[in-house]
């Protein structure tokens, strides 16, 4: 029997799911170059999906309640507000695999937002109480949980799958500490793919250079590991137009935090877990020259951080923004997806591309999603039965991505079928950069725990536009780095013990 839903809990679960539509391998734990990205989503032919991974149980009507706070329900509205087709779609997916679980294992699944969802968790868990069994609530918050010893460590939970490729193999890693996970993402969730960051181009500016003969298509130099921050200061500063006049045309819109992602781009992390320890890696000089590197865009007068509207904008500083791109003042943009979404009525014809590596020769792109943006999963760390909780949560991630017939219409394809494909992508090109785009995540652990400061240090230049502080800030970072690591490990020990 299909159950009813209220519009509120749909847009909860609409919040909740997340997908990972590219499956890279997880990279080496101390390493600071990613795997390979997969030019295609390749289809899971794992023998999962030809046998019942998950066989029919009967949890004898069983409750699994989530928790999800309500500050973050604006990010569907970033692709549903103005396409009811694209909203319903994934609305039906969501329901109709509640509906299946509810079914098959004989539970019910329930959902309650709470704009103070961490508080309820430090209260109910701190005082015994059984909450709920899932939690739903951004990187940075949840961090506030596991440093309290509020939530599980997922890598001791036998009934969680996490190797598997409906879960994301680089969230597993890049947040790992030590051995410990303590939260999860993948294709239980689409929140992560809507915020992920890349790069939006204007094909007829691009061509109005004649940049296609000069430098190759953007698509072919990604293909070819040619797409390189260097690069795309060239082609920013290639251009004859003077932003300032009227028509002119800026060769970059970015924002205050672009500079700290176009440095993630390098694949670079301020902290790395190498052979099972959570150290410093602020002593790689790789780190404080490609600072150096990204900060170019902040002086650059081609590039106009957006939060900083250098006096063009008196108002709407972000949808004047946007208007400046769509009629063609703007060669490139660097912003999420969710907002390269909000260009689909643009006349002018646009390409998508990762954010640009800085190495050169390499064709691992790194595309970064904000703590603050995304909204992995986490486990009470008393919940009732944990047994229970981690089936429900492996099967709503596994049926996010693998139907139990050919008709059933996942998550994963409602989701990327109809926004990736036919939303966000306007050729096959687009799309086999949406696949390396999504395959290659990546989240920084240092700005979900504030450790070095750097991000917030890293925004606080690009607001200014001076530069001259980079230095001062990485070395201050780095004399502050070993203590603040070692009270880090030793209270998430004492939290956590062998």
């Amino acid at each position: 029997m299909k159950k009813a839903i209220s519009a509120a809990s749909l847009l909860l679960l609409f919040v909740m799911l997340f997908t990972a539509c590219g499956n890279a391998n997880p990279p080496d734990p101390g390493s600071t170059s990613a795997p390979e990205a997969s030019a295609t989503v390749e289809p899971v032919t794992t023998e999962e999906t030809t046998t019942d991974y998950l066989p029919a149980t009967d949890f004898g009507n069983y409750e699994y309640r989530m928790l999800v706070s309500d500050n973050d329900l604006w990010v569907p509205m970033h692709f549903s507000e103005n396409d009811t087709e694209i909203g319903q779609a994934v609305d039906d997916a969501l329901l109709r695999r509640e509906v299946y679980l509810e079914e098959k294992y004989k539970c019910r699944i329930e959902h309650t937002i709470d704009s103070d969802a961490v508080n309820k968790v430090i209260v109910n868990v701190g005082g015994g109480s059984d909450l709920c069994e899932a939690v739903f609530v951004t990187a940075v918050k949840t961090a506030s949980l596991f440093i309290g010893g509020y939530i599980t460590d997922l890598a001791t939970v036998d009934g969680l799958a996490l190797d598997k490729p409906w879960w994301d193999q680089r969230i597993n890693s890049e947040y790992m500490i030590g051995s410990r996970i303590f939260m999860a993402d993948g294709e239980i969730n689409i929140r992560d793919d809507l915020r992920t960051v890349g790069i939006v181009y204007n094909k007829e500016v691009y061509e109005d250079y004649k940049y296609n003969e000069k430098y190759g298509t953007p698509y072919s130099l990604v293909a070819e590991g040619k797409w390189t921050f260097d690069l795309l200061m060239e082609m920013i500063k290639d251009k004859t137009e003077n932003p300032n006049d009227a028509t002119g045309v800026w060769g970059m819109l970015s924002e205050n935090a672009g500079p700290y992602y176009f440095f993630l781009g390098s694949g670079y992390k301020t902290f790395v877990n190498t052979g099972g320890e959570f150290k410093s890696n602020l002593d790689d000089e790789n780190i404080l020259n490609s600072f150096q590197k990204v900060l170019e865009m902040v002086t650059s007068t081609d590039v106009m951080i957006v939060n900083d509207s250098h006096g063009w904008f008196d108002s709407d500083t972000w949808g004047r923004a946007s208007a400046l791109f769509e009629q063609g003042n703007v060669l490139f943009r660097s912003t999420t997806l969710s907002a390269i979404n909000r260009l689909f009525n643009m006349k002018q014809d646009y390409g998508i591309l990762p954010i640009p590596n800085i190495g050169g020769g390499s064709k691992d792109y790194y595309c970064y999603v904000s703590g603050t943006e995304n909204s992995p999963v986490s486990i009470p760390r008393n919940v009732g039965d944990i047994d229970k909780a981690a089936f429900i949560t492996e099967a709503l991630a596994y049926y996010s991505l693998v139907g139990p017939s050919e008709n059933f219409v996942t998550l994963h394809g409602a989701f990327y079928e109809l926004l990736g494909n036919a939303r966000l992508a306007r050729t096959a090109d687009d799309v086999g950069m949406l696949d390396i785009i999504f395959s290659s995540k990546t989240y920084d652990i240092d700005q979900v725990l504030a450790l070095s400061g750097l991000e917030s240090s890293i925004y606080s230049i690009a607001k200014g536009g001076n530069v001259s502080g980079l230095s001062a800030s990485v070395t201050a970072a780095r004399r502050m780095a070993s203590r603040k690591v070692e009270q880090f490990v030793n209270g998430i020990q004492e939290k956590y013990p062998d």
